[in-house]
């Protein structure tokens, strides 16, 4: 039996896929040219330095351990976020190993 379900609507412009854009690119980093899909090259908007293709996690890390110019707000911003995204990777990291010693010890 078949049915006549209506086609889904998309609207092409909130349903791009991929990973939202992230803050970091609200005035800290001036997104240069598109290097592939959903990468672009980036400049800081403090001390101009370039990065070919990077991901939002470098030039987050940049901001808040590397930049001289970028204001001590933006900078423990970024810290922030960076030493979260840090904690949860070694929480994931030692789950990984805790499911790994369970293994080898059955």
């Amino acid at each position: 039996m078949l049915y006549n379900l209506p086609e889904p609507s998309v609207d092409n412009k909130s349903n791009k896929g991929g990973c939202p854009p992230s803050d970091i690119w609200d005035g800290h980093m001036i997104q240069g040219a598109k290097q592939s899909k959903g990468h672009y090259s980036a400049t800081c908007s403090y001390c101009q330095n370039f990065w070919k293709q990077r991901k939002p996690c470098i030039l987050r890390e940049h901001l808040a351990n590397h930049c001289q110019k970028c204001s001590s707000e933006t900078a423990m911003y970024y810290a922030k976020i960076v030493g979260k995204n840090l904690g949860e990777a070694e929480v994931n990291s030692k789950e990984d190993e805790d499911s790994e010693d369970e293994w080898t010890s059955q």
